[in-house]
């Protein structure tokens, strides 16, 4: 080997070495690059429900039995919300509505149906990369629809409270899906029946959501 290649041969290794330390130099310890939840986003969500009512009986002449049964369907409809990140802690708030076939049957005697529930829930996580485990807990709004065949039909709106936890996977910067499950407990309101015997009814229930959601985060789309 020649003088001349020993020295084009040690000015490459000496290039190279210095390339590798000043890489190492830069970056010693690389961090890799976490999903980032912050931002709007909307979604579609669908699912199963179920729940118990209390279904008590009035009139002018007192209290009447209770008449309780259980009830279930399917709910579907939209959400929307927004995150905020500080390292792998994601928080923010959301708000879905749903509808659907939530129905209880109460035999001859008629029917007791939940014709919409929208929430408003605060949510709390925590992420791993593009996983997210998280608790939501807020306010929850449902709307009932009672009739019974010989005495009329009556509608009200009930205010309650809703706690769920789930899992939300990040399949792209903007695609995730997500499963989750929801209880609700909703207060008393009366539903009155002015036909044959008049009389009213105090009702309050429970729900139970199992569902799955379908979601488009806009963070990265809105702001930097």
């Amino acid at each position: 080997m020649t003088v001349r290649n020993i020295l084009l041969a040690g000015a490459v290794l000496l290039l190279s070495a210095v390339n590798l330390h000043g890489a190492k130099a830069a970056d010693p310890y690389p961090v890799p690059m976490m999903h980032d939840w912050s931002g709007l986003y909307l979604g579609a969500h669908a699912g199963g429900a179920w729940g118990d009512v209390d279904y008590g009986r009035g009139s002018a002449a007192g209290p009447g039995p209770d008449n309780d049964f259980d009830m279930g369907g399917f709910l579907g409809g939209g959400l929307i919300g927004i995150n905020f990140q500080n390292g792998q802690w994601v928080y923010g708030l959301e708000g879905d509505v749903s509808a659907g076939t939530l129905d209880g049957n109460r035999g001859f005697v008629g029917d007791f149906d939940i014709e919409a529930i929208g929430t408003i829930r605060g949510r709390a996580g925590y992420a791993m990369d593009q996983y997210l485990l998280f608790i939501t807990a807020g306010v929850g709004f449902a709307g009932g629809d009672s009739t019974e065949p010989t005495s009329g039909q009556d509608s009200n709106a009930h205010v309650g409270f809703v706690i769920g936890a789930g899992m939300e996977w990040a399949v792209t910067e903007q695609i995730s899906i997500r499963g989750e499950y929801q209880f609700g407990t909703y207060g008393s309101e009366k539903y009155r029946f002015p036909l044959a015997v008049p009389h009213f009814h105090k009702v309050d229930f429970d729900t139970h959501v199992v569902r799955a959601a379908f979601i488009w985060n806009f963070g990265t789309l809105l702001w930097p």
